[in-house]
């Protein structure tokens, strides 16, 4: 026992000078000019030799001698070496009659260096009887006003010198908080040794385990304490669940809360190498917020391109476990598996059959078709004005391409413009019905019908109903289906309509929201903008003009609530574009789901920085439309620029 004492008591690493009572230190303590050592032996003639430890922080590696001691010090050697600030000697006291009396006896043991001399303090111990009074088993507490503790008390005739042997994992001395005078207990005094119950390593709310305590209490040397830990129910509160770096910041702020009635335990893991998370443990008491976590990005780690990682916030909420942060940081120089386009893309489609992309631009105004596999320019045709929308047959034949006040019919086959027809209306978006028939809705008004022409002999027709839809409205073919689906775009609720083609009329109504939507490849269900699933059959199987509702089968199980901008259903995976946040510049994040029950294969990380290799400034960009090819091995990323109307293609593996 008395070998752990002389380690405990020493505290070196602690850095702690000696704080003892006037009562019982002695006078004598004069250190003269030389420099005082960081640190304190304690030593008792009742302890056996071993050996101590001293810290000189001027030196670091260098010899030493011991050139004056107590005459009761006994030391096994004169001589040693200093290995980063400390050295090791073995020691022995004598007994001194003048410190027969209970108390501590402070002195000095000069040791010199080269030509330089140190006061090393020497602490002689006249333990006398001491006894150990202390709670088992032990509750702790910890609350926003008090830290956990273990108050012990010294009720005997003597110096109580205690150490700690063991504690549970998910417990520590709190060493920025002992107090040199808490080392030793004199008698009738108390100290409450300071804890710290470790973050690290809670997992519950219950926490359970011994404290071994060794005193130098002769009747009482070794005492186990049973020590309990209840952090209640604590409840993380966070919104973000992403931390952008873009292209020059290096700090962001985060921010959480604890609105449980309980004490939350907190980790950051995963940490990349180039972000440092300050501080990246806690404990949040109830009902407070955490509002000081700072995310630092260290650039010079960064690879050329984007950096992304999922940093996961550990706690002890059995309800939030693990949550999710995902951090990026761009760095430029990484264009091996970009190609930037040439024009501003205003519409795209893709032709998974033969892996050809197919998009309008205006500046300048055109159809491309694009190999993406050979990721090269098939085909473009000069268009006599700027696109606002487009469309292609099923056959893959024909297209059609809207513009303000015209319609350009498209010959896919020969690549060239057959003709051009005028229209009293702006062309806000169009779909292919069958043979050479499109449909179109117009831009602005706020009742209107939808329009039909044939793109081989100029013949128009216009639906009988006039007010179904709006100036801002969407339409698309249902795949392989006669039927049309159409919703309003700046009308609420925006509507569900389904359209014949045959008879070029509306077959269905249902009065609510469907806002944008998109089509699985078989066109038997939709997907809409809020994320939920409709059967495609509910529509077009009605013949009701005011159904109250059409009811989801299914929700796309997305990671947050932010609407959907995109989506695309190939080879059965569906591929949706969710923004980040509902800010109209909002970064975007690119999922893939299975389409049996559409839950979340995988998330998909794209450059969101994008360096021209005309040296040309960098600048940001965000997903607008994902494709994947026929093979499933690649998907196509079109990428507009934040701040600027450049597009870019990204071409990311699938694995």
């Amino acid at each position: 026992m008395r070998h752990i004492f002389k380690n405990t008591i020493l505290f070196t690493l602690l850095g702690l000078l000696t704080a003892c009572s006037n009562d019982f230190l002695s006078e004598n303590l004069i250190s003269g000019t030389s420099p005082v050592g960081a640190s304190t032996i304690y030593i008792s003639p009742d302890w056996p030799s071993a050996n101590y430890m001293f810290k000189l922080p001027p030196l670091k590696n260098a010899d030493y001698e011991i050139v004056a001691k107590p005459s009761w010090l006994n030391t096994s050697s004169t001589t040693g070496h200093m290995s980063d600030s400390i050295a090791v000697v073995q020691c022995s006291a004598l007994k001194n009659a003048a410190f027969s009396t209970v108390g501590l006896y402070m002195d000095f043991m000069t040791v010199q260096s080269s030509t330089m001399k140190y006061k090393v303090p020497i602490a002689y111990i006249t333990e006398g009887d001491p006894t150990l009074q202390v709670q088992n088993p032990v509750t702790l507490s910890y609350n926003s006003f008090s830290s956990p503790s273990l108050p012990i008390k010294n009720t005997g005739l003597g110096i109580l010198i205690w150490n700690i042997a063991s504690m549970p994992d998910w417990l520590a001395v709190d060493t920025t908080k002992v107090e040199s005078s808490g080392l030793y207990i004199t008698q009738n005094s108390s100290y409450d040794i300071p804890l710290l119950i470790k973050p690290k390593l809670i997992t519950t709310g219950n926490l359970t385990g011994i404290i071994v305590l060794t005193t130098n209490d002769k009747k009482h040397p070794r005492i186990n304490i049973n020590v309990s830990a209840d952090l209640g129910t604590p409840q993380l509160n966070i919104y973000a669940n992403t931390i952008n770096f873009a292209l020059n910041e290096t700090s962001k702020s985060l921010t959480f809360s604890n609105s449980g009635n309980g004490m939350l335990s907190w980790e950051f893991k995963d940490i990349p190498q180039w972000l440092t998370i300050t501080p990246s443990s806690g404990m949040s008491v109830p009902y407070t917020s955490s509002n000081n976590i700072v995310f630092s990005c260290d650039r010079t780690k960064l690879s050329p391109g984007q950096n992304t990682a999922t940093v996961n916030l550990k706690t002890n909420d059995s309800s939030h476990a693990s949550y999710s942060i995902t951090v990026t940081a761009s760095a430029p120089g990484n264009n091996a598996n970009t190609r930037a386009i040439t024009g501003n893309v205003i519409d795209a489609v893709f032709n998974k059959n033969t892996n050809t992309l197919y998009y309008v631009t205006s500046s300048p105004s055109k159809l491309i078709a694009y190999d993406v596999k050979a990721r090269s320019v098939l085909n473009e045709i000069v268009l006599s004005k700027a696109p606002t929308c487009f469309a292609i047959s099923e056959d893959w034949t024909k297209a059609a391409v809207g513009h303000n006040g015209s319609l350009s019919a498209i010959n896919l086959t020969s690549n060239t413009v057959t003709a051009t027809y005028t229209s009293d209306y702006s062309i806000n978006d169009i779909a292919w019905a069958a043979n050479d028939w499109f449909c179109y809705t117009q831009k602005g008004g706020s009742f209107s019908g939808l329009h039909w022409i044939n793109t081989a002999t100029g013949a128009v027709y216009e639906d009988k109903d006039q007010s179904s839809l709006d100036g801002n409205s969407f339409v698309k073919k249902v795949p392989n289906q006669a039927y049309l689906i159409a919703t309003r775009g700046n009308t609420s609720p925006s509507g569900f309509l389904c359209y014949d083609i045959a008879s070029k009329s509306k077959k269905s109504y249902a009065h609510m929201d469907l806002s944008n939507f998109w089509m699985s490849e078989d066109g038997q269900y939709i997907y809409a903008q809020n994320s939920n699933i409709y059967r495609t059959t509910s529509s077009t199987g009605s013949t009701d003009n005011f159904n109250s509702n059409i009811n989801a089968i299914g929700k796309i199980d997305t990671p947050s609530s932010y609407r959907i901008s995109f989506g695309y259903h190939s080879n059965h995976n569906l591929w949706v574009i969710q923004s980040d946040s509902y800010t109209s510049d909002a970064s975007a994040s690119i999922y893939q789901f299975e389409d049996n029950d559409y839950t979340l294969v995988k998330k998909y990380a794209y450059d969101m920085l994008y360096q021209p290799e005309n040296q040309a400034s960098a600048f940001n960009v965000n997903a607008n439309y994902v494709f994947a090819n026929n093979e499933g091995t690649e998907i196509s990323v079109l990428c507009k620029g934040v701040s600027n109307s450049s597009w870019i293609i990204q071409f990311i593996p699938i694995k």
